[in-house]
């Protein structure tokens, strides 16, 4: 058999005499004589290539999304002079998973297509070893590929959502080794490297254009009969280290050393000496250094990378992904700086050795090192889970305290816990079993006590020391979590921003774009007015910080009892046959009777009263005195601008008298057994407790002599207790 690479330059005449009968050496082939001259070659081989898009053809929608690999050890151990090449086998395994749609916009139906495949690529399709060959070629380059490239699957098309066919298939899982041509290094016999090849884009053709596929290829061969030696790496304090960063993007906050060293298989001083370790990261590259910092313009650094300073006997590169140097000849340092609270990545190690080999290193068997030490499936160390107690998956937000309304967690998912927090530029990592509430007081001293009392009535960690550089203020987002990307994330969970602005006449929560009650993303700001009085009312009752904790309140879904308080306008009139004026409601039309709770006539000496200072001649004069008696006439009676405020029963008065939730502004409750009569309420203080129960108690209390002031609380509203939850992943109907 005569290969067509071995096509060259003819046979000198004085080759034949020299060579009679003896087969002459192509041109070119003492480029490659030393790769001849060993005994086999064993290492590694492995592919990969995805491909993910969409395409519009023939008015259909077409998608794919492709991902092929492979990954095998290889052992060549016969020379095979007609091939001129070596020949051996390969034991791995490979996987083909490709998902392809049509979409048909006419009948709006979406037909499927899923092949998979999987498993050892030991055999061939004959149930053989499949054969693995490494050429070389007469111009100083090789070939290196499986014989073939299959990999048994399945085939499953649905169409409109309904099984249509499932087929047995073969799926290639690399390239064509033809595809692959590579120089030989000019020293040393190991053979590494790793370069794109280009394969056929498995899917549907659509016109002319065929979307690229090309395979990342990557091969490390040494030759069998060299001395056999290992490398392995240990990340120093593996156990026990967990990342920290600082408040820098480019200050890493601690470090953990690699060390590597060369020994004889099993053990012992080797003869060979490495000539250069190579060290490698892959890193994590969250933005910013911790969930809400920088809270602007985030960069998205390697997390972890081998800094310059931490290694100064190294060159380092590639923003710290890469780290080389000769180390003693047997043993190597690298460190590696931790710049997140949160990083995550694993790293290898390879050395050169004095021989031109290449060999690679391994952890426990592995080839790579997981940092920090963790599960394969985690980006959480391991020593914070073992530390804390707290389990689960990286994207678990299951903080059950307080109860509160019944949804678990607090928008915080288990990874952004962990990674953490700043805090009056301080880093802190919260609980995963207990909801947390993130505050911007921008009001300062003054608010405190009110932070610390709705703190204390949710049962919720409130954290409220945040700086301006840790929480962004409305228009701007006021998430908390918001430097996440790649990391596990569920919501984005916003925290609350207290302020002072002349914008408000009164305490309240603000929202530009929801209208009713909910988690901390319905509330923009909770806003009071400056110089907004610590007490009112002729008692040392506290007014500021009850209504700053009653507004905190609805930015954790928490209602008032009612809604349904109304304001009257009184007047002063004379009743048919009467030579004094009533008291009259302008809005019912009707003659007031006020009553103390006592049952007591307060209405009447009320109107007497108003009536002497209205009409006494030594303050009015007479054109106004006039007008007075006119106006008792009139249908509308006399206005002296009153507008007392009426607790209706399940309004903003009612439910339980205690609770912060109630309001405490009304002056009058109606009577429940007489029409157009009420009861003067005297001064009322706003609850400190947050109530269990819709059901009035107190002055609102059913038993109550006269009557309940204010009854119950609304249907769906009191138990305000049972109505907390912060996390933003869950909306709720209005009450």
């Amino acid at each position: 058999m005569m290969d067509s690479r071995r096509r060259g330059a003819p046979c000198p005449i004085f080759a034949l005499i020299v060579l009679t009968l003896a087969t002459c050496w192509p041109a070119g082939a003492q480029s490659w004589t030393r790769f001849r001259n060993v005994t086999g070659w064993a290492g590694t081989y492995s592919v990969r290539a995805s491909a993910k898009g969409s395409a519009d053809y023939l008015g259909l929608k077409f998608t794919w999304d492709i991902g092929h690999s492979g990954e095998g050890t290889v052992r060549l151990t016969r020379w095979d002079p007609e091939l001129q090449g070596w020949v051996g086998t390969i034991d791995g395994k490979a996987a083909v998973d490709e998902t392809y749609t049509e979409f048909n916009p006419g009948t709006g139906c979406t037909g499927v297509t899923t092949n998979k495949g999987g498993g050892s690529i030991a055999t061939d399709s004959e149930g053989k070893p499949r054969q693995f060959y490494f050429y070389l070629n007469d111009d100083g380059t090789f070939n290196l590929f499986p014989a073939d490239s299959s990999i048994d699957g399945i085939g499953k098309v649905t169409i409109c959502g309904n099984p249509f066919m499932t087929l047995p298939a073969y799926y290639t899982w690399g390239p064509a080794g033809r595809m692959f041509q590579e120089k030989l290094p000019a020293t040393g016999l190991a053979l590494q490297g790793t370069k794109l090849v280009k394969g056929f884009f498995p899917g549907p053709v659509l016109g002319s254009t065929i979307p690229p596929f090309d395979y990342e290829v990557t091969w490390n061969l040494q030759p069998l009969g060299a001395e056999d030696v290992e490398l392995t790496f240990e990340p120093l304090n593996y156990h026990d280290w967990i990342p920290e960063g600082s408040r820098s993007e480019r200050q890493w906050g601690n470090s953990i050393q690699i060390r590597a060293e060369l020994q004889k298989k099993g053990g012992g001083t080797p003869k060979a000496r490495v000539t250069k370790f190579l060290f490698n990261l892959e890193s994590s590259t969250v933005p910013g250094v911790a969930m809400n910092f920088p809270v602007k313009d985030a960069s998205r650094r390697p997390d972890l990378g081998f800094g310059q300073d931490l290694n100064p006997d190294l060159s380092v590169s590639n923003q710290g992904l890469h780290a080389e140097g000769p180390g003693d000849g047997l043993v190597g340092m690298a460190t590696a700086g931790a710049y997140d609270w949160g990083a995550w990545g694993q790293v290898r190690v390879s050395a050169v050795l004095d021989d031109g080999r290449t060999v690679t290193g391994t952890y426990e068997g592995e080839s790579s090192a997981r940092l920090p030490r963790r599960a394969s499936d985690s980006k959480i160390a391991d020593a914070w889970k073992e530390q804390t107690g707290f389990s689960g998956a990286d994207d678990v937000d299951e903080d059950d305290r307080p109860t509160g309304d019944g949804h678990a967690g607090d928008g915080l998912t288990l990874y952004e816990e962990y990674r953490g927090f700043y805090e009056n530029g301080k880093h802190l990592r919260t609980r995963p079993d207990q909801k947390d509430l993130f505050i911007l007081d921008q009001i300062g001293a003054r608010a405190k006590p009110a932070i610390a009392l709705f703190a204390q009535l949710t049962g919720l960690t409130v954290h409220h020391r945040l700086k301006d550089d840790e929480l962004l203020v409305h228009p701007e987002s006021h998430v908390i979590n918001k430097n996440h990307e790649s990391a596990p994330h569920v919501v984005d969970q916003h925290g609350v921003v207290v302020m002072e602005t002349a914008e408000t006449p009164h305490p309240q929560a603000w929202s530009k774009t929801y209208t009713d009650i909910g988690t901390p993303k319905t509330v923009d700001l909770v806003v009071i007015p400056p110089k907004l009085p610590e007490s009112r009312g002729k008692g040392p009752i506290d007014y500021l910080h009850k209504a700053i904790a009653h507004e905190l309140m609805h930015a954790v879904n928490v209602w008032h009892h009612g809604e349904s308080d109304y304001k009257q306008s009184w007047r002063l009139k004379l009743a048919p046959g009467a030579e004094v004026p009533t008291l009259y409601e302008r809005y019912s039309g009707a003659f007031l009777q006020l009553l103390d709770e006592s049952g007591q006539d307060a209405g009447g000496p009320m109107a007497a009263q108003l009536h002497s200072a209205f009409s006494d001649p030594n303050v009015w004069p007479q054109k106004d005195l006039n007008n007075y008696y006119e106006d008792l006439k009139s249908e509308t009676g006399f206005s002296f601008l009153a507008y007392p405020l009426v607790g209706e029963k399940g309004g903003q008065h009612s439910g339980n008298d205690d609770c912060l939730m109630r309001y405490e502004y009304a002056v009058l409750a109606e009577s429940i057994s007489q029409p157009d009569t009420f009861y003067v309420i005297p001064e009322q203080r706003r609850g400190r407790q947050l109530c269990d129960s819709p059901v009035g108690t107190g002055n609102n209390d059913a038993t109550r002599t006269p009557q309940s002031r204010h009854g119950d609380a609304a249907p769906n509203r009191g138990g305000c207790r049972n109505m907390i939850c912060v996390n933003d992943a869950h909306d709720h109907p209005a009450r």
